[in-house]
């Protein structure tokens, strides 16, 4: 809201004036959310996460890309639930581009990586954000969760010459 007040320099009626309020309001630009989309496939559960299985010694690759159909600045990141994706060498470089971006999501898993005992679940999310000329940004997230396989491990078996299944050895 604005009182905009108006009076004339004559020195006979100073209190010759006038005066009008006015009502302004700012119109924003449209400002459309960015949109996250994969190549991967896999099935999504019901909390919205694209769900992956991969075996220990498999490699993951897919790529991951945004698009801001009003052309703003996107910024397509990584970020990992409560871990660091780095520290399991999952490689993803996060990129910038006017419209769209995109970047290669890469990971050779190895055994150091899973637990035989633990859940072994990754959740992560690539998340797109733009830069919008009225700095009013708009995000959007996809979120895979990869469960690592570990390789299958089975007891040893033992075998003597000489003495049959069940016998005792002294």
């Amino acid at each position: 809201p604005a009182w905009i007040k108006l009076n004339d320099a004559d020195g006979c009626d100073p209190n010759n004036g006038d005066s009008i309020f006015v009502d302004l309001s700012v119109i924003l630009p449209p400002n459309t959310d960015p949109v996250v989309s994969t190549t991967l496939g896999g099935t999504v559960n019901p909390d919205g996460e694209i769900d992956i299985e991969v075996n220990t010694f498999d490699d993951l690759n897919f790529e991951v890309t945004a698009v801001d159909t009003d052309g703003d600045l996107v910024m397509l990141d990584l970020i990992g639930a409560d871990f660091n994706p780095a520290d399991f060498n999952m490689q993803f470089i996060g990129s910038s581009g006017v419209g769209s971006t995109s970047s290669d999501f890469s990971w050779s898993t190895t055994c150091d990586m899973a637990e035989l005992e633990g859940d072994n679940e990754f959740l992560l999310y690539f998340q797109a954000t733009d830069d919008d000329r009225c700095k009013i940004p708009n995000a959007d997230t996809v979120s895979v969760r990869v469960r690592l396989v570990p390789p299958p491990n089975e007891a040893p078996v033992l075998d003597i010459d000489g003495i049959s299944s069940g016998d005792t050895l002294t």
